[in-house]
Protein backbone atom coordinates (compact mmCIF):
# COMPACT_ATOMS: atom_id res chain seq x y z
CA UNK A 1 0.00 0.00 0.00
CA UNK A 2 2.34 2.22 0.74
CA UNK A 3 4.35 1.77 -2.61
CA UNK A 4 1.73 2.36 -5.05
CA UNK A 5 0.39 5.27 -2.57
CA UNK A 6 3.40 7.18 -2.42
CA UNK A 7 3.93 7.04 -6.02
CA UNK A 8 0.87 7.27 -7.51
CA UNK A 9 -2.21 7.68 -5.12
CA UNK A 10 -3.71 4.92 -7.18
CA UNK A 11 -4.10 1.14 -6.72
CA UNK A 12 -6.57 -1.64 -6.49
CA UNK A 13 -8.63 -3.03 -3.71
CA UNK A 14 -8.69 -6.86 -4.26
CA UNK A 15 -10.35 -10.14 -2.73
CA UNK A 16 -11.94 -7.49 -0.40
CA UNK A 17 -15.21 -9.87 0.56
CA UNK A 18 -17.96 -7.11 -0.62
CA UNK A 19 -17.96 -7.73 -3.94
CA UNK A 20 -21.35 -8.99 -3.97
CA UNK A 21 -22.82 -5.87 -1.97
CA UNK A 22 -21.10 -3.26 -4.10
CA UNK A 23 -22.17 -5.53 -7.38
CA UNK A 24 -25.65 -5.31 -6.33
CA UNK A 25 -26.04 -1.63 -5.49
CA UNK A 26 -24.06 -0.82 -8.82
CA UNK A 27 -26.85 -3.23 -11.31
CA UNK A 28 -29.43 -1.72 -9.19
CA UNK A 29 -28.52 2.06 -9.84
CA UNK A 30 -27.64 1.30 -13.75
CA UNK A 31 -30.63 -0.04 -13.99
CA UNK A 32 -32.96 1.86 -12.85
CA UNK A 33 -31.07 5.26 -14.20
CA UNK A 34 -31.28 3.16 -17.59
CA UNK A 35 -35.32 2.85 -17.43
CA UNK A 36 -36.33 5.49 -15.60
CA UNK A 37 -38.63 8.31 -17.01
CA UNK A 38 -37.91 11.61 -16.05
CA UNK A 39 -41.04 12.38 -13.99
CA UNK A 40 -39.85 9.21 -11.86
CA UNK A 41 -36.43 10.91 -11.50
CA UNK A 42 -37.63 13.73 -10.28
CA UNK A 43 -39.52 11.86 -7.61
CA UNK A 44 -35.94 11.15 -5.82
CA UNK A 45 -34.50 14.36 -6.75
CA UNK A 46 -33.49 16.90 -3.67
CA UNK A 47 -36.31 19.26 -3.66
CA UNK A 48 -34.04 22.05 -3.52
CA UNK A 49 -30.01 23.30 -4.08
CA UNK A 50 -27.53 22.30 -1.73
CA UNK A 51 -25.88 19.69 -1.14
CA UNK A 52 -27.58 16.46 -0.01
CA UNK A 53 -28.93 13.16 -0.57
CA UNK A 54 -31.29 12.43 -3.65
CA UNK A 55 -30.88 13.22 -6.88
CA UNK A 56 -29.23 16.39 -7.18
CA UNK A 57 -30.88 19.63 -9.04
CA UNK A 58 -29.51 20.18 -11.78
CA UNK A 59 -28.42 24.13 -11.33
CA UNK A 60 -26.44 21.93 -8.31
CA UNK A 61 -24.18 20.10 -10.28
CA UNK A 62 -23.23 23.16 -12.46
CA UNK A 63 -22.97 25.47 -9.65
CA UNK A 64 -20.16 23.24 -7.44
CA UNK A 65 -16.88 25.08 -8.40
CA UNK A 66 -13.63 24.49 -5.85
CA UNK A 67 -10.70 24.62 -5.58
CA UNK A 68 -8.70 21.22 -3.93
CA UNK A 69 -4.87 20.49 -3.71
CA UNK A 70 -4.69 19.48 -6.76
CA UNK A 71 -6.74 21.37 -9.24
CA UNK A 72 -10.44 22.60 -9.55
CA UNK A 73 -12.94 20.63 -9.55
CA UNK A 74 -15.78 21.09 -11.70
CA UNK A 75 -18.63 17.88 -13.35
CA UNK A 76 -21.44 20.02 -14.35
CA UNK A 77 -22.36 17.60 -16.99
CA UNK A 78 -23.03 14.88 -14.85
CA UNK A 79 -25.58 13.68 -12.31
CA UNK A 80 -25.01 13.01 -8.96
CA UNK A 81 -27.34 10.91 -6.98
CA UNK A 82 -25.85 10.93 -3.16
CA UNK A 83 -27.02 8.70 -0.14
CA UNK A 84 -25.82 9.57 3.45
CA UNK A 85 -25.24 7.43 6.12
CA UNK A 86 -28.30 5.77 6.76
CA UNK A 87 -27.74 6.44 10.66
CA UNK A 88 -27.59 10.01 10.55
CA UNK A 89 -31.14 10.43 10.15
CA UNK A 90 -31.95 8.18 13.83
CA UNK A 91 -29.46 10.12 15.54
CA UNK A 92 -30.40 13.74 14.58
CA UNK A 93 -34.33 12.96 15.42
CA UNK A 94 -32.70 11.68 18.63
CA UNK A 95 -31.80 14.83 19.42
CA UNK A 96 -27.78 14.40 19.26
CA UNK A 97 -26.02 17.64 19.19
CA UNK A 98 -23.19 16.80 16.66
CA UNK A 99 -26.32 16.53 13.99
CA UNK A 100 -28.27 19.43 15.53
CA UNK A 101 -26.10 21.94 16.39
CA UNK A 102 -26.00 25.19 13.69
CA UNK A 103 -22.41 24.07 12.96
CA UNK A 104 -23.59 21.06 11.38
CA UNK A 105 -25.79 22.40 8.73
CA UNK A 106 -22.84 21.48 5.79
CA UNK A 107 -23.37 17.85 6.65
CA UNK A 108 -26.44 17.33 8.50
CA UNK A 109 -29.18 19.65 7.62
CA UNK A 110 -30.64 16.94 5.36
CA UNK A 111 -30.02 13.82 6.33
CA UNK A 112 -33.12 11.89 5.04
CA UNK A 113 -31.91 9.33 1.90
CA UNK A 114 -34.24 9.66 -0.81
CA UNK A 115 -34.13 6.85 -2.93
CA UNK A 116 -36.31 4.93 -6.29
CA UNK A 117 -37.50 1.87 -4.14
CA UNK A 118 -36.96 -0.06 -1.23
CA UNK A 119 -34.96 -2.41 -2.99
CA UNK A 120 -32.65 0.30 -3.94
CA UNK A 121 -32.25 1.69 -0.58
CA UNK A 122 -31.78 -1.67 0.81
CA UNK A 123 -29.23 -2.05 -1.81
CA UNK A 124 -27.33 0.88 -0.81
CA UNK A 125 -27.25 0.94 3.15
CA UNK A 126 -25.56 -2.58 2.79
CA UNK A 127 -23.06 -0.75 0.12
CA UNK A 128 -22.66 2.01 2.64
CA UNK A 129 -21.89 -0.31 5.32
CA UNK A 130 -19.31 -2.64 3.53
CA UNK A 131 -17.46 0.19 2.28
CA UNK A 132 -17.54 2.02 5.62
CA UNK A 133 -15.64 -1.42 7.37
CA UNK A 134 -13.58 -1.60 4.32
CA UNK A 135 -12.49 1.83 4.79
CA UNK A 136 -11.65 1.70 8.54
CA UNK A 137 -9.28 -1.28 7.23
CA UNK A 138 -7.55 0.93 4.92
CA UNK A 139 -6.90 3.12 7.54
CA UNK A 140 -5.20 0.38 9.92
CA UNK A 141 -3.57 -0.33 7.32
CA UNK A 142 -1.93 3.04 6.83
CA UNK A 143 -1.22 3.53 10.55
CA UNK A 144 0.96 0.13 10.00
CA UNK A 145 2.48 1.69 6.89
CA UNK A 146 3.21 5.32 8.49
CA UNK A 147 4.70 3.60 12.40
CA UNK A 148 3.59 0.22 12.32
CA UNK A 149 0.19 1.24 14.28
CA UNK A 150 -3.08 0.24 12.80
CA UNK A 151 -4.82 2.19 15.48
CA UNK A 152 -2.93 5.68 14.40
CA UNK A 153 -5.79 6.87 12.41
CA UNK A 154 -9.05 4.81 13.91
CA UNK A 155 -10.00 8.48 15.23
CA UNK A 156 -10.68 9.30 11.93
CA UNK A 157 -13.93 7.01 11.23
CA UNK A 158 -15.71 7.99 14.89
CA UNK A 159 -18.87 10.07 13.25
CA UNK A 160 -16.98 10.29 9.58
CA UNK A 161 -19.52 12.79 7.21
CA UNK A 162 -18.69 9.97 4.70
CA UNK A 163 -21.39 10.57 1.24
CA UNK A 164 -21.76 7.76 -1.48
CA UNK A 165 -22.25 9.16 -5.14
CA UNK A 166 -23.62 7.79 -8.09
CA UNK A 167 -22.05 9.71 -10.79
CA UNK A 168 -23.84 9.40 -14.00
CA UNK A 169 -23.06 10.53 -17.40
CA UNK A 170 -25.60 9.65 -20.10
CA UNK A 171 -25.44 8.49 -23.52
CA UNK A 172 -24.49 10.57 -26.50
CA UNK A 173 -25.48 9.96 -30.23
CA UNK A 174 -22.67 10.95 -31.36
CA UNK A 175 -18.84 11.16 -29.92
CA UNK A 176 -16.66 14.75 -29.57
CA UNK A 177 -14.77 15.94 -32.46
CA UNK A 178 -12.19 16.36 -30.10
CA UNK A 179 -11.29 15.65 -26.68
CA UNK A 180 -12.92 17.48 -23.84
CA UNK A 181 -13.45 17.06 -20.00
CA UNK A 182 -16.54 15.40 -18.59
CA UNK A 183 -14.61 15.79 -15.45
CA UNK A 184 -11.94 18.69 -14.47
CA UNK A 185 -8.99 17.79 -13.09
CA UNK A 186 -8.74 17.53 -9.19
CA UNK A 187 -8.07 16.02 -6.35
CA UNK A 188 -10.64 14.32 -4.24
CA UNK A 189 -11.25 16.68 -0.55
CA UNK A 190 -11.59 13.33 1.90
CA UNK A 191 -9.55 10.86 3.50
CA UNK A 192 -9.95 8.49 0.87
CA UNK A 193 -12.03 7.17 -2.44
CA UNK A 194 -13.09 4.03 -3.37
CA UNK A 195 -14.31 3.50 -6.83
CA UNK A 196 -16.74 0.89 -8.84
CA UNK A 197 -17.74 1.08 -12.23
CA UNK A 198 -20.99 0.17 -14.37
CA UNK A 199 -21.36 -1.65 -17.29
CA UNK A 200 -19.04 1.00 -19.56
CA UNK A 201 -16.11 0.56 -16.93
CA UNK A 202 -13.21 2.92 -16.10
CA UNK A 203 -13.73 4.41 -19.36
CA UNK A 204 -12.14 8.13 -19.70
CA UNK A 205 -10.64 8.20 -15.98
CA UNK A 206 -7.13 9.61 -16.04
CA UNK A 207 -4.69 10.11 -13.65
CA UNK A 208 -1.27 12.54 -13.99
CA UNK A 209 1.58 10.90 -13.10
CA UNK A 210 4.91 12.66 -11.06
CA UNK A 211 5.87 13.89 -14.65
CA UNK A 212 2.81 15.62 -15.39
CA UNK A 213 1.88 13.06 -18.28
CA UNK A 214 -1.51 12.10 -18.08
CA UNK A 215 -2.41 8.32 -17.70
CA UNK A 216 -5.45 6.42 -19.55
CA UNK A 217 -6.73 3.92 -17.35
CA UNK A 218 -8.12 1.23 -19.88
CA UNK A 219 -10.73 -1.29 -18.99
CA UNK A 220 -9.29 -4.28 -17.75
CA UNK A 221 -6.53 -2.61 -15.73
CA UNK A 222 -7.99 -4.30 -12.68
CA UNK A 223 -9.39 -8.38 -12.11
CA UNK A 224 -13.42 -8.59 -11.62
CA UNK A 225 -14.69 -7.06 -8.41
CA UNK A 226 -12.16 -5.25 -7.19
CA UNK A 227 -12.26 -1.61 -6.55
CA UNK A 228 -10.09 1.45 -7.72
CA UNK A 229 -9.31 3.34 -4.64
CA UNK A 230 -7.33 6.63 -4.54
CA UNK A 231 -5.59 9.04 -1.76
CA UNK A 232 -7.72 12.06 -0.87
CA UNK A 233 -6.06 15.80 0.31
CA UNK A 234 -6.86 14.95 3.56
CA UNK A 235 -4.50 11.72 3.71
CA UNK A 236 -2.24 13.31 2.12
CA UNK A 237 -2.08 16.36 4.86
CA UNK A 238 -2.28 12.96 7.62
CA UNK A 239 0.60 11.44 6.10
CA UNK A 240 2.85 14.70 5.67
CA UNK A 241 2.40 13.93 1.88
CA UNK A 242 3.79 10.56 1.95
CA UNK A 243 0.80 9.13 0.34
CA UNK A 244 -0.53 11.35 -2.90
CA UNK A 245 -3.76 13.16 -3.56
CA UNK A 246 -3.00 13.07 -7.27
CA UNK A 247 -5.12 14.50 -9.73
CA UNK A 248 -7.39 12.95 -12.22
CA UNK A 249 -9.99 13.71 -14.56
CA UNK A 250 -12.99 12.31 -17.00
CA UNK A 251 -12.61 13.10 -20.64
CA UNK A 252 -14.70 12.12 -23.58
CA UNK A 253 -11.99 10.65 -26.08
CA UNK A 254 -12.33 12.64 -29.21
CA UNK A 255 -13.01 10.32 -32.40
CA UNK A 256 -13.58 7.53 -30.84
CA UNK A 257 -13.82 4.39 -33.60
CA UNK A 258 -17.21 3.46 -31.43
CA UNK A 259 -18.80 6.86 -32.66
CA UNK A 260 -22.15 7.18 -29.65
CA UNK A 261 -21.00 7.73 -26.27
CA UNK A 262 -22.26 5.06 -23.83
CA UNK A 263 -23.61 6.17 -20.69
CA UNK A 264 -20.77 5.96 -18.19
CA UNK A 265 -21.65 5.07 -14.03
CA UNK A 266 -19.01 5.28 -11.18
CA UNK A 267 -20.33 4.60 -7.54
CA UNK A 268 -18.22 6.81 -5.57
CA UNK A 269 -17.64 6.31 -2.08
CA UNK A 270 -16.11 9.84 -0.49
CA UNK A 271 -14.49 8.54 3.45
CA UNK A 272 -13.78 11.47 5.34
CA UNK A 273 -13.38 12.24 9.13
CA UNK A 274 -16.04 14.17 11.42
CA UNK A 275 -16.15 17.59 10.66
CA UNK A 276 -14.64 19.02 13.69
CA UNK A 277 -12.08 16.48 13.89
CA UNK A 278 -7.63 18.34 13.88
CA UNK A 279 -5.83 17.28 11.27
CA UNK A 280 -2.17 17.13 12.05
CA UNK A 281 0.79 15.70 10.26
CA UNK A 282 1.86 12.73 11.19
CA UNK A 283 5.61 13.37 10.80
CA UNK A 284 8.36 10.94 10.39
CA UNK A 285 11.33 10.90 13.05
CA UNK A 286 13.99 14.18 12.20
CA UNK A 287 11.61 15.07 9.64
CA UNK A 288 9.27 18.78 9.95
CA UNK A 289 5.87 19.01 9.30
CA UNK A 290 4.69 20.43 5.78
CA UNK A 291 0.89 21.32 6.40
CA UNK A 292 -0.32 23.40 9.14
CA UNK A 293 -2.84 21.55 11.19
CA UNK A 294 -6.87 22.19 10.10
CA UNK A 295 -10.17 21.61 11.03
CA UNK A 296 -11.70 18.48 8.26
CA UNK A 297 -14.61 20.24 8.30
CA UNK A 298 -13.03 23.07 6.22
CA UNK A 299 -11.37 20.78 3.64
CA UNK A 300 -14.51 18.91 2.51
CA UNK A 301 -16.93 19.32 -0.64
CA UNK A 302 -20.21 19.97 1.76
CA UNK A 303 -18.35 23.22 3.43
CA UNK A 304 -16.81 23.85 -0.05
CA UNK A 305 -20.13 24.02 -1.58
CA UNK A 306 -22.10 25.35 1.35
CA UNK A 307 -23.79 28.76 1.12
CA UNK A 308 -21.77 31.58 2.65
CA UNK A 309 -23.91 31.78 5.99
CA UNK A 310 -23.44 28.24 6.81
CA UNK A 311 -19.57 28.22 6.32
CA UNK A 312 -19.43 31.66 8.62
CA UNK A 313 -21.52 29.15 11.32
CA UNK A 314 -19.31 26.24 11.03
CA UNK A 315 -15.74 28.82 11.37
CA UNK A 316 -17.47 30.44 14.73
CA UNK A 317 -18.44 26.85 16.14
CA UNK A 318 -14.33 26.24 15.29
CA UNK A 319 -12.98 29.65 17.46
CA UNK A 320 -15.54 29.29 20.04
CA UNK A 321 -14.51 25.50 20.55
CA UNK A 322 -11.07 26.44 20.25
CA UNK A 323 -10.43 24.04 17.36
CA UNK A 324 -7.54 24.75 14.86
CA UNK A 325 -8.27 27.28 12.12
Amino acid sequence: MLSSCSTLGFQGVVNHGFEEEVSRAVRLLEATFATSSKAQMNSWRKPNLGYGPGLQQPKQMANEHYTTLQGNYNACTREDFIFVNPDAAVRKRDGDPYYNNSAAQPWCGDVENRCPDAATEEALTAYYRAMETLSQRLLALTGEALENDPSLLSRFSVRHTTNAVAGFHGASSAAAPRAREMVSAHSDTGLLTLLAYGSSGMRGLELRDPSGSWLHVEDGSLPEGALLLNVGDMLHRLTNGRFLSTPHRVVERGGDREGARKARMALIFFFAPAYDAQLEPVVEEGGEAKFDPVVAGRLTHNYLTAPAEQRDAFDEFCRKEGLLV
